[in-house]
């Protein structure tokens, strides 16, 4: 005979394996519905966010703390209410928000421009989908709690529910970019999801009247009574279980902020770290979770060298980066969430538990979305993260066996703790030059220290400590000097300075380039993607012979196409990010507006919302110059943003693209969009960079040109450098409620 709760004892008797069956798969079903919404709404959001890739984490915050209400919610009904007024409750609250379905920005409802727009997108999200969302979090706890009332065999420990859920939340965020972003628009999602909803309700009243016929004597009292008789729960392991949930809460956020930085803000690489986030979950909840989060503790004591090596330079190979540092971030969660599956009580107290674990989440989203973007310069949120898992990982991987837990350092520790400090000061101090050779010197200075701490560390403080001195140093202070640095909602932008320019970047991406002259003095000559010889060089020479124009840009940068302004010419500039402003118009750090000839001025907010919001102005001119990351924004390539700017352009205006960028092909995508809009287009991308035009700043870059005739393109058309930019046929047509930039993907 097989023991109770094994897959054959569940087996020997249809009734038991219809309702593992019913309660498994409403389960899994609530789980999907509650993370297949999250990048849905986000992306809902994301054209009235700027393509902000803070955007997601802001979000985050919201959907923790709706989780935690839905676990409080869980907590507080299944322990105070009979278990049947306790399932009418639970079906009503669950069946009311069909009538907010389907998902969808409220009418109306724009972030307020020229402010930080985090508070503007935790309030929207609660009329889109607080309510079913809320009602969605509780269900996890619910249907345990429910089961573990039943004379199921395995009723006694039904944690295996959580397990399947996390399996739901997996198969949702997997399959949204793959499935549901490539396959269909945002309002046949939306459908799609309220359908789904409405199956679960039916789900769940299913659920409701098999667990009664299958009820055990102790499953007619309510949860307070169960609990009579447990032992209490200290607050120190409330504290324990909060701090392990922090931590991996924090870390995911924080690689989330730091890739989506340096790649683009978009589904993919939302849900990649929180998938992994949710398989850690899955692993640490399994039967014999101790030797997989021993092996993963080993794994983010090595792999943190390398990874606090990738931030002493830049790395250009998406395949090499984005391993680099999922890889520690799963161990680190693996190892956080081992700890707390190993400390889980039972299940009178699941729910409590769950309740804390969610209280865990919450701070470290406030404190990664909301806290550290408003104290740090950078993303410093992720390293200190990482320090904190290093602090947590099992002793046992770390000291010898039989140890003392507590006594004096020995003289290798003390000697240890002074060559980390002293490797960790003199990296950093080497590196500051920005020369190659220097980085690569300060590089290996710090790897020979890492590797000390992880061979002689006998603590895993110790080896936080040693690893984190080289690791929060080499973010605190830049390889270059920093003239401006200032972390937003839209970004980390900085300005430094090299030996003979200055250079505004977000992230590591460039996106400003104003070269030094012999006397200190800022060159107006355009550099970076707006070189003279250039695509963008080149179509300013074509309109020198037409009158004064009035241009707009979408995106301001370090301001460097106002170099081209001619007396009577009138630019302005759509930036949707005060400090942009403030570093373009600032003449210490770049000239070009300043020294303009044209009348130049700004306009603060998105630039798509703020083009809609003038219908009577004109322009002969309209670039599109915004950057999210390393990408354009998505709102502002689909056919809808397209038809926007012919209605703003004068008969013969141009619009101007650029697509510059080192991991998307838009190319086809604007190419669709201009035969959709019979439109003659050509696009041209400059890879001939010589060795003296790179001394000068002049960077690679992609280009595209569009005009209502081949004819407005005047001179382009006869260019050998610039090509017809062709049909697009195969591509996609971009819509405001279309769009996937994982099919871009190079």
């Amino acid at each position: 005979m097989s023991p109770p709760g094994s897959p054959a004892g569940d087996g020997a008797e249809p009734a038991g394996r219809g309702l593992v069956a019913l309660f498994t798969g409403t389960t899994f079903l609530a789980a999907f519905l509650l993370f297949l919404v999250e990048p849905m709404v986000t992306k809902m959001l994301l054209p009235l966010l700027g393509g902000a890739p803070a955007a997601w984490n802001t979000a985050m915050v919201f959907f923790q703390a709706a989780l935690l209400g839905g676990y409080a919610f869980a907590f507080a009904s299944t322990r105070w209410l009979s278990p049947r007024v306790h399932a009418g409750v639970q079906l009503g609250a669950l069946a009311l928000p069909l009538l907010l379905l389907p998902v969808a920005v409220p009418a109306g409802w724009v972030p307020p421009s020229g402010q930080n727009p985090v508070w503007w997108t935790l309030l929207v999200l609660v009329p889109m989908v607080g309510a079913p969302f809320l009602m969605l979090a509780s269900m996890g706890p619910t249907l345990q709690r429910w089961f573990s009332r039943s004379s199921h065999p395995r009723a006694h420990d039904p944690y295996f529910l959580y397990a399947a859920g996390n399996a739901g939340s997996l198969l949702a965020l997997l399959a949204y970019p793959f499935v549901f972003e490539a396959a269909m628009p945002l309002t046949r999602q939306a459908r799609l999801w309220s359908g789904l909803y409405a199956l679960l309700i039916v789900a769940a009243a299913a659920c409701v009247v098999f667990e009664r016929t299958r009820r055990s004597p102790e499953g007619a009292t309510p949860a307070s009574r169960d609990a009579a008789g447990v032992a209490s729960i200290a607050w120190r392991t409330r504290g324990r279980w909060i701090f392990l949930a922090f931590i991996p809460s924090t870390l995911m956020l924080g690689v989330t902020r730091h890739l989506a930085s340096d790649v683009a803000s978009f589904p993919l690489l939302w849900v990649v770290p929180l998938a992994i986030y949710l398989v850690t979950f899955i692993v640490a909840f399994g039967r014999e979770p101790s030797g997989i989060v021993t092996g993963a503790a080993r794994v983010l004591r090595l792999m943190v060298v390398p990874l606090t090596l990738a931030f002493f330079a830049f790395i250009p190979y998406l395949w090499i980066e984005v391993p680099l540092h999922l890889i520690p971030f799963a161990a680190a969660a693996l190892v956080a969430h081992g700890r707390l599956a190993a400390g889980r009580p039972g299940p009178a107290r699941l729910t409590e538990f769950y309740l804390w674990l969610s209280v865990g989440g919450v701070l470290g989203g406030i404190f990664a979305a909301l806290i550290a973007p408003l104290i740090f310069t950078n993303i410093l949120e992720y390293p200190i993260a990482i320090v904190l898992a290093l602090a947590v990982v099992p002793r046992s991987t770390v000291r010898a066996a039989g140890e003392r837990r507590f006594r004096r350092p020995t003289i290798r520790e003390t000697v240890l703790a002074a060559l980390m400090a002293a490797a960790a000061v003199s990296a950093v101090v080497i590196r500051q030059s920005g020369s190659s050779r220097d980085i690569r010197v300060a590089m290996l200075i710090a790897a020979a220290g890492l590797a000390g701490a992880y061979v002689l560390a006998r603590t895993p403080t110790g080896y936080a400590a040693a690893v984190g001195s080289v690791l929060l140093l080499a973010f605190i202070v830049p390889a270059e000097p920093t003239l401006f640095a200032e972390r937003t909602f839209f970004g980390v932008h900085r300005v430094y300075a090299t030996a003979g320019s200055h250079i505004l970047a977000n992230g590591v991406t460039v996106h400003g380039i104003q070269n030094v002259g012999p006397t200190g003095a800022l060159i107006d000559t355009p550099s970076a993607y707006y070189s003279e010889s250039g695509p963008a060089g080149r179509v300013f020479a074509t309109l020198q012979a037409r009158p004064p124009m009035r241009i707009g840009v979408v995106g301001a940068g370090a301001g460097e196409l106002a170099a081209y302004g001619r007396p009577g010419d009138a630019i302005t500039f759509f930036e949707i990010d005060d400090a942009v402003i403030r570093v373009a118009t600032d003449p210490s750090l770049f000239s070009y507006v300043r020294d303009s000839k044209a009348a130049v001025n700004f306009v603060l907010g998105d630039g798509r919302l703020s083009l809609e919001r003038n219908p009577a102005a004109r322009y002969d001119l309209l670039v599109l110059d915004a950057y999210s990351s390393d990408a354009i924004p998505t709102h502002l390539l689909t056919d809808q943003a397209v038809q926007l700017y012919l209605n703003r352009l004068n008969p013969g205006g141009l619009l101007l693209f650029n697509l510059s960028n080192r991991f998307f092909d838009l190319e086809p995508i604007l190419a669709r969009i201009a035969a959709q809009h019979h439109l003659a287009g050509l696009t041209m991308t400059d890879q001939l960079v010589t060795s003296a035009q790179a001394a000068q700043g002049k960077l690679v870059s992609t280009w595209v040109v569009m005009a209502r005739s081949m004819a407005d393109l005047g001179s382009l058309d006869t260019d050998p450098a610039w090509h017809p930019l062709g049909t697009g046929a195969g591509a996609p047509l971009w819509t405001d409620d279309y769009t996937n930039l994982l099919g871009a993907l190079r």
